[in-house]
């Protein structure tokens, strides 16, 4: 019978599981979707390639697993950075900053999704996910009087993935934020 490394079953699985994830979210950061195997997150994990499937049916149940440790990261990161309360622009900015500083520490993998060859399902559910993150920039801009908010909020936060990607490339990312809050604020000018 094999070891249990917590103080009871639930527990011991839930780590296990909890290192299955980290290891198909690295994987997916590093490598991209295809390098996702059972055989690669165990190797990554320390587990047995067999107890993948114990936590995950398939490969592309794995590859949904990184996908939303990624995302999960990447909230709890903005939730940190981007006051809840404040003048609204300020929010606004908090939230770019915290983008581009994401690209420039090299945390892009998140911004590559949608051009990755996912599955459907996983396409299904970055963009729900992505969508959490307009939820934040969309309350700001409701916040400040902006016409068209539900109009705004996605072309704002597109706006910030094509900064994000610029900074990614090697373009300043103080160049690109200043550049994307001047468009924002001419399309919020009561803001």
């Amino acid at each position: 019978m094999p070891r249990i490394e917590a103080p009871t079953l639930a527990e011991h699985q839930a780590l296990r599981r909890s290192a299955l994830v980290q290891a198909a979210a690295q994987i997916l950061a590093v490598d991209g979707p295809h390098a996702i195997t059972p055989a690669a997150v165990a190797a990554m994990a320390g587990l047995a390639r067999s107890s993948t499937y114990q936590y995950f049916p398939s490969t592309a149940a794995l590859i949904r697993a990184g996908v939303e440790e990624f995302f999960r990261a990447a909230m709890e990161r903005i939730e940190t950075e981007v006051p809840a309360e404040g003048a609204p622009m300020d929010r606004i900015e908090a939230y770019i900053a915290s983008t581009l500083d994401s690209a420039v520490s090299g945390h892009t993998a998140m911004m590559r999704l949608s051009s990755l060859d996912l599955p459907k399902e996983c396409h299904d559910r970055v963009r729900e996910l992505h969508d959490q993150f307009g939820d934040i920039v969309g309350a700001a801009l409701v916040d400040c009087g902006a016409l068209d908010p539900e109009v705004l909020t996605p072309l704002v936060t597109g706006l910030v993935q094509a900064g994000a990607r610029q900074v990614a490339e090697g373009v300043p990312a103080e160049d690109v934020r200043r550049v994307i809050m001047r468009l924002i604020r001419g399309a919020c000018p009561g803001c």
